[in-house]
């Protein structure tokens, strides 16, 4: 059996040889720098008959030919090692000459080879496909994209006949991310990604070596926003909790920070015409309602003066109750508020008016646990509020965490019925405790539901840099793991998941 290395193929080769009935067997090893059309031509048999087999370097058999007297194989090949096999069929020693021929593919390159050649593409919640080839003269593809929310970015590279790898860069061409698995094995990415433009990048583990590929990209926003200590707006996902900087907050007073964000789930339409459906909002410590953008952490003022009554306390939950469309504002302090987004029936960012019947705007009532609950008669220290059914329309719970007790509470009746004696409305502020947390929430801690197309309810809560899922029924936390900014455990004061 011979078995030879032609080495590269770049032009015709022509070797001759025999194969025998005990010795069946001569293979050729070649390899292709580039796309190209590859002619194996087996002829001049003497003394019996034999076939040609064309291989890749896997060993896995791409083509055949038996014909007799004489085997030809024609295939367009992508860069990369071959093996070209002559097998003995009949006769006792068969002769052969075998002649091997390539000619590259010049073919247009419509993938740029670097960053300020990268072809535009635009990325959505669908996956989309790009398939091409790297080889050794072309061994880089760049491909640009832009992320206007921040979201999460899932890439796949498969379908390659040799080992490429792929990395994503900012606009400096600082490398964000990147997979490199062995062999041809696929290669994945998930990456949570801040607003600006992107690159992707593919190319091979090894110089010499080319493949085709098929790109399959996609670009979904993140789903929580958080608030961070320092007054920064993040961004993340439940399963990936490397979190992006999405800036800043601001356009606040001086002084001023923000103490609770929430998206709104409301289709109001502002004066100006503009959509409000989940939009973000924030509550200023200086006694302001803000809309929040989520590209840049911008604050916009709802009203140029303070709302009053103001806020009484040092931690506070904040959280749109879906069916009338106000704000709860909630503190450690006992304080129940109710905030007005808009100005349809208040103006805009000012309390709503808690008794009629006395002059001027009175909150609602403070916050007490109800006769009768396990912890009556004990000081409340409410720090984060969350309304399930947070959909617009429709009746909602609210719920409550106590830091202090560590247990989820229900603020209100289920479903807020005013006539229920299980707690009335919100409004009048009696508590009715779910049960233990069973971790040590602290006053920083932040909470938030939502709810899908089925109506159903996902709850979770931060508190420090930990961020959790609630079970609404039972009050059990679920640790899901730390969120981070850059490899650092960031401390969240604020959470919201985005409306959709």
């Amino acid at each position: 059996m011979a078995n030879s290395n032609l080495g590269r193929l770049n032009d015709t080769k022509r070797v001759t040889g025999s194969v025998r009935r005990d010795d069946r067997f001569d293979t050729y090893q070649f390899r292709l720098n580039d796309r190209s059309g590859f002619n194996g031509t087996l002829g001049n048999l003497r003394g019996g008959n034999a076939d040609l087999e064309l291989f890749n370097r896997d060993r896995q058999r791409i083509a055949q030919s038996t014909t007799p007297g004489g085997d030809s194989i024609s295939e367009t090949l992508e860069a990369g090692v071959y093996f070209l096999r002559v097998k003995q069929r009949s006769g006792n020693d068969v002769s052969y000459r075998l002649s091997l021929s390539s000619d590259a593919f010049v073919l247009p390159d419509t993938i740029g080879n670097r960053q300020d050649l990268a072809k535009q593409i635009a990325l959505s919640t669908t996956s989309t496909s790009f398939v091409d080839s790297i080889s050794r003269s072309d061994a880089n593809d760049y491909y640009r994209f832009d992320v206007t929310t921040p979201g999460n970015l899932s890439l796949n590279l498969n379908g390659l006949s040799a080992n490429a790898d792929v990395q994503v860069l900012n606009l400096n061409g600082t490398v964000v991310g990147s997979s490199a698995n062995v062999g041809n094995a696929s290669e994945s990415l998930n990456l949570n990604l801040g607003t600006g433009s992107f690159f992707v990048r593919v190319f091979p583990n090894a110089p010499s070596q080319g493949t085709p590929y098929s790109l399959n990209a996609s670009l979904t926003p993140l789903k929580l926003f958080g608030l961070t200590e320092q007054n920064n707006l993040i961004a993340f996902n439940p399963d990936n909790l490397s979190a992006v900087n999405v800036g800043s907050i601001t356009g606040l007073a001086p002084g001023e920070t923000l103490v609770g964000i929430d998206f709104r789930a409301t289709t109001a339409t502002a004066a100006n015409g503009q959509s409000l459906n989940g939009g973000l909002y924030g509550l200023g410590s200086a006694n302001r309602l803000y809309s929040i953008s989520t590209a840049t952490g911008q604050a916009t003022a709802l009203s140029s003066t303070p709302f009053s009554p103001g806020l009484a306390g040092t931690s506070f939950g904040f959280d749109f109750n879906p069916a009338p469309d106000r704000i709860r504002a909630v503190s450690n302090n006992d304080q129940n508020l109710r905030l007005v987004p808009d100005g349809t029936t208040a103006p805009a960012g000012t309390v709503a008016d808690g008794n009629a019947g006395v002059a001027g705007i009175q909150p609602d009532t403070t916050l007490a646990y109800i006769t009768g609950d396990v912890n009556a008669g004990r000081d409340p220290n409410i720090v984060a509020t969350a309304y399930a059914n947070n959909r617009a329309g429709g009746r909602t719970t609210q719920f409550v965490i106590d830091a202090d007790l560590d247990v989820l509470v229900r603020q209100g009746s289920p479903g807020g019925n005013a006539a229920s004696p299980f707690g009335g409305s919100p409004n009048g502020g009696l508590l009715t405790t779910i049960g233990a947390l069973g971790f040590d929430f602290g006053n920083n801690a932040a909470f938030d539901i939502s709810t899908d197309g089925n109506l159903t309810d996902t709850a979770i809560a931060t508190s420090g840099s930990a961020l959790y899922g609630i079970n609404l029924s039972t009050g059990a936390a679920r640790n899901l793991g730390t969120v981070t900014v850059n490899g650092t455990a960031v401390n969240i004061v604020g959470v919201s998941t985005r409306v959709v």
